[in-house]
């Protein structure tokens, strides 16, 4: 019954949570991000979350999208700006978020999760403003990787910060910028 209740809550907030959205963006222009930046997300068995993904990052944003997914049964959709890279059952994370850089073309990519939900006030328009204002910046996490974080999830590595100077590292895991390294 709870639950119920919650989802009603929800649903009815919707309508005003866009309205204010809609309100505080006004005039702002998002249409340049389309051929400056890729999306790329790993999904699996989550395939309403995906088209809730997708839903919401086409409210904001008119370039390309990545998928990889190695669900049993890849995503689908009709969105032609969706590449969907199918991937042997199970995977994981690095295989999926590697297979979906591998297929970036543009400058920008921004590395996401399925279950984030954008909203016109994200903010993508003035990130790739500062870094193309900024070019020796590099959006890098806030945490390193070691073999015993793996598998886990936590709020100080999911999120970036800017390094700056030649000593910045061109790539992180979740935010990267600049084009695919040629083969060594």
């Amino acid at each position: 019954m709870k639950n119920l209740a919650r989802r009603a809550a929800l649903a009815a907030a919707v309508p005003a949570v866009t309205a204010l959205d809609a309100w505080r963006c006004r005039g702002r222009d998002t249409a340049d991000l389309a051929s400056d930046v890729t999306v790329c997300v790993k999904t699996f068995e989550r395939p309403a979350v995906m088209a809730r993904f997708v839903r919401s990052t086409r409210r904001i944003f008119s370039g390309r999208i990545v998928v990889a997914d190695d669900s049993r049964r890849p995503f689908a959709t009709e969105d032609p700006g969706v590449t969907v890279i199918g991937l042997p059952f199970n995977s994981g994370v690095a295989v999926g978020r590697n297979a979906a850089l591998a297929a970036v073309d543009t400058e920008f990519t921004l590395v996401t999760d399925d279950d984030i939900v954008f909203t016109r006030a994200t903010g993508w328009d003035q990130a790739l403003q500062y870094l193309q204002e900024h070019p020796r910046t590099t959006p890098v996490p806030r945490g390193t990787a070691s073999s015993r974080s793996i598998g886990t999830t936590s709020r100080e590595t999911s999120h970036c910060c800017a390094a700056s100077g030649a000593n910045a590292p061109r790539r992180g895991p979740r935010c990267v910028r600049g084009r695919r390294r040629s083969a060594r």
